[in-house]
C-alpha cells in the first residue's frame, strides 16, 4: 500500500498547487481590469508605467495559465498511474 499512498499524496499535493495558483490569477485578473476600469473612468492615468504594468501582468497571467495546465497533465498522468497500481493489486 505504500506506492498507493505516494501516489495518492502526490497528487493531492499537486492539486493544492493548482489551486493556489487559479487563486493568484483571479487576484491578477482583479487588478487588471480594476486598473482598465479606472483608466477608462480617467481615474488613473494612463502613461508608460500603467502600459508596462499591464502588460507584464498579463505575461504573468499566461505563464501561470501554462503552469496549471502543465501540473494538471502531470496530474491526470499520477491518476492513470493509480489506477494502474489499483488494477495490479486486484
Amino acid at each position: 500500500m505504500g506506492r498507493l499512498e505516494a501516489l495518492q499524496k502526490k497528487i493531492d499535493q499537486i492539486a493544492d498547487k493548482v489551486r493556489h495558483l487559479r487563486y493568484i490569477i483571479i487576484v491578477l485578473m482583479s487588478g487588471i481590469i480594476g486598473v482598465i476600469f479606472g483608466i477608462s473612468q480617467n481615474q488613473v492615468k494612463d502613461d508608460i508605467v500603467v502600459d508596462i504594468l499591464l502588460i507584464l501582468g498579463t505575461l504573468v497571467l499566461m505563464s501561470i495559465a501554462l503552469l496549471i495546465r502543465k501540473e494538471e497533465k502531470i496530474r491526470d498522468d499520477l491518476i492513470q498511474q493509480l489506477e494502474n497500481v489499483q488494477k495490479d493489486e486486484l
